[in-house]
């Protein structure tokens, strides 16, 4: 989405500290979410609106994830077996190249790992705030 969420505190003295998007940032990627001042210059963002948004990039990034298995799974066997070059139809790695997409397979299982844990913990705090 190209928001980038960022952390403050309130000038009016509150030491709370916040988090939010900024709503120029939002302006320009989400026009529909801004609350905008008397002069037309955000002033605010329509958080309420957020979740239904995101909730949509999440399902369109879930129907990719198979397909992103099945390719990583077929270029993966022969690395899993520990030979040296890996073959892929026409395409062959030095054991350099081949080193590498290993490491960027287990970087791939690490963020799964962790993307696992995230949607556990969003449903959890889900739960408690309804």
């Amino acid at each position: 989405m190209g928001l980038r969420p960022v952390s403050y505190r309130y000038r009016s003295g509150s030491t709370a500290l916040q988090y939010g998007l900024i709503a120029e940032q939002v302006a320009r990627r989400l026009p529909a979410l801004v609350q905008r001042g008397a002069d037309g210059r955000p002033a605010g963002v329509y958080y309420q609106e957020l979740p239904v948004l995101l909730l949509g990039q999440v399902q369109r990034q879930q129907r990719h994830i198979p397909e992103l298995h099945r390719r990583a799974d077929s270029g993966v066997f022969s690395l899993r077996r520990g030979y040296h070059s890996f073959n892929c139809g026409k395409l062959c790695l030095a054991p350099m190249h081949a080193q590498r997409l290993s490491h960027l397979v287990n970087e791939h299982a690490q963020l799964e790992r962790g993307g696992k844990g995230l949607r556990a913990r969003l449903r959890a705090r889900a739960l408690t705030t309804t």
